[in-house]
């Protein structure tokens, strides 16, 4: 974690999304007392530069959409499997010349109904890969300030793996090693990493099976990984997209009701926080949006309201856009329609109808609280 002189923790994933937002449509800011980050929007000139007279803030810089778009054509090169439907795709947006029009139109493709079957797939790897790329971007910036900011680790001196982090020379079966015994320690089971690696195994080649249009065939892989761990909500909710592409509804609702309810049985008491920027938390963020729409599905709306309420609260970033969906419900506009809104906003760069929904509906019946700044 990084610590400010004072102490204060710095918000290293708000860091993180304010140096991804290539956009320009919001100004993101450092509070060097607090550690937190707020926005201004383009609406709020005289916040904006109060602010940037602060000693007390620092702007927060994005990273180009042209930089962003090396990244991404890296992983389409080294990572991506070289056949798959979504490397055509993306090589296709990468020729276009604007930058910023070509990483939409990319980043659009992630979020496509086709490709939501690769959503912890191989579009896990390009988030991983982001992620660290922008991780990077955060530390030279911080460099740049005139104040000190301390990178310290952050484990525990109760954690295997964390232990060993400390010593030089691990191996790989080290690391199984310790994994072993932290697993053991926290959940008081013996299953062997490396199984849990061969879960992972039948997870990844299910999604390729289901981009390759074989839902069948993921079904019988996912099965398999559920065999070596019943409670995967990652597995459970690849399994679910499988019975959607497949059109078996109730094998779906199944499906996601139980990754739902595992995520409920890892979290009996709802956390305060439970943001999207560590990779462990989104299969439960997914699975609690899944367990939402299907509530909307089935008409159960004052259920679904609760829960995407409840999404945006442990996650106020929202990135998976709950706010647009929650804003249309309270509008009576559908999921459709919300849908059609955002391909026109990405075609002409301009989101604004949706943001100024948002802000409508959340005026009236205040069910997201942003990060802002004091």
């Amino acid at each position: 974690m990084f610590l400010l002189p004072n102490g204060s923790t710095v918000d290293i994933e708000g860091v993180c999304d304010a140096l991804e937002d290539y956009i320009g449509q919001t100004h993101y800011f450092l509070d060097s007392i607090t550690g937190e980050v707020g926005v201004v929007g383009k609406k709020e000139p005289k916040k904006l530069l109060r602010l940037q007279k602060d000693p007390r803030y620092f702007q927060i810089p994005s990273v180009p959409a042209a930089k962003q778009i090396e990244w991404l054509k890296k992983f389409v090169a080294e990572i991506m499997p070289p056949k798959a439907a979504l490397t055509f795709a993306l090589r296709k947006h990468l020729k276009e010349k604007d930058c910023a029009v070509a990483l939409v139109a990319c980043n659009e493709l992630f979020k496509k109904d086709f490709l939501k079957k690769t959503s912890e797939g191989w579009v896990h790897g390009w988030a991983q890969l982001q992620g660290d790329e922008l991780y990077a971007e955060a530390e030279e910036w911080f460099l740049t300030l005139p104040i000190e900011i301390i990178d310290k680790w952050e484990g525990c001196d109760d954690c295997e793996l964390c232990k060993l982090t400390e010593k030089d020379d691990q191996t790989v079966g080290d690391f199984f090693e310790a994994a072993s015994k932290q697993k053991l320690k926290t959940d008081g089971t013996s299953t062997p990493i490396k199984g849990l690696a061969v879960k992972n195994e039948y997870y990844y080649d299910a999604m390729e099976l289901l981009e390759d249009g074989q839902p069948g065939q993921a079904v019988v892989l996912l099965k398999k990984g559920l065999q070596l761990d019943k409670h995967s909500v990652q597995m459970l909710m690849g399994l679910a997209q499988a019975y959607r592409h497949l059109g078996d509804q109730k094998q779906f609702f199944e499906s996601a009701y139980a990754a739902f309810a595992e995520t409920k049985r890892v979290f009996p008491k709802w956390p305060k926080k439970l943001l999207w920027g560590y990779l462990e938390n989104r299969p439960y963020l997914r699975a609690m949006q899944c367990q939402a729409e299907i509530l909307e599905e089935v008409g159960k709306k004052e259920e679904a309201i609760e829960l995407y309420r409840l999404l945006l609260k442990l996650n106020p970033n929202d990135n998976q856009g709950v706010r647009y969906v929650l804003a249309g419900i309270y509008a009576g506009i559908s999921g459709d329609e919300i849908n059609t809104m955002n391909d026109a906003g990405n075609k002409k760069q301009d989101w604004s109808a949706l943001e100024k929904l948002v802000e409508n509906q959340n005026k009236l019946h205040r069910f997201w609280n942003p990060p802002k700044m004091k």
